[in-house]
C-alpha cells in the first residue's frame, strides 16, 4: 500500500469516525463516478469476476486527520485505489487500462487546479485529489483477466463552527 506524504509522521494522525470517511467517500465516488471518460460503470468496492471492471476502494489504514487547531478544525487525508481489471491478452488493452487509470489521475489533477472538486457537506471543504503513483499491474487470473491499480489521496479541510 502507498502512503500519502505528508509533513508530519503516522504517529500525529488521529483516526476520522466511520460516519464521517462514510459520508466523504460516498461523495468522492460520486464525483468520480461522474467522470464521463469512464469506458465502464465505476463500482464502489465491488470487483466483478468478468473483465472489464472498474472499482473504487477505499484505503482505510493510512487514512487520519492532522493539523489541528485551537478551536478543533483540521486536515484528512482520505486514500483510495481504482482498479482496473481487464482482458489482457493484448498489449493494446493492457496500454488502454493503464491509459485510463493515468486518465482519471488527470480528470483529478484538473479538478483540483480549477477548484472544482466535490462539493463535501457538514463543514468539511474539499482540498486536493492526488495521484499517488503510476498505474501498475496488481493481478492476474488464468483467463488473461489483468487488474491495474493506481492510488490516490483525496485532502479535505473540516471547519469547526460554534
Amino acid at each position: 500500500m502507498v502512503k500519502a506524504v505528508t509533513d508530519l509522521d503516522d504517529k500525529n494522525k488521529k483516526n476520522i469516525s466511520v460516519a464521517e470517511a462514510s459520508n466523504v467517500l460516498e461523495q468522492l465516488y460520486e464525483f468520480i463516478k461522474d467522470y464521463h471518460h469512464l469506458p465502464v460503470t465505476l463500482l464502489f468496492e465491488q470487483m466483478e469476476d468478468k473483465a472489464p471492471c472498474l472499482t473504487f476502494s477505499y484505503d482505510g489504514d493510512d487514512s487520519g486527520k492532522y493539523d489541528y487547531n485551537v478551536i478543533g478544525s483540521y486536515s484528512a487525508d482520505l486514500p483510495f485505489s481504482i482498479f482496473y481489471k481487464i482482458n489482457g491478452k493484448s498489449t493494446n488493452a493492457r496500454l488502454d487500462a493503464i491509459n485510463t487509470l493515468n486518465d482519471i489521475g488527470v480528470f483529478c489533477d484538473n479538478a483540483t487546479v480549477k477548484h472544482a472538486l466535490p462539493q463535501l457537506n457538514n463543514n468539511n471543504k474539499s482540498m486536493k485529489i492526488e495521484m499517488l503513483d503510476n498505474p501498475r499491474l496488481v493481478s492476474e487470473d488464468k483467463s488473461r483477466n489483468q487488474t491495474f491499480c493506481a492510488s490516490f489521496v483525496f485532502t479535505y479541510r473540516h471547519t469547526r463552527v460554534f
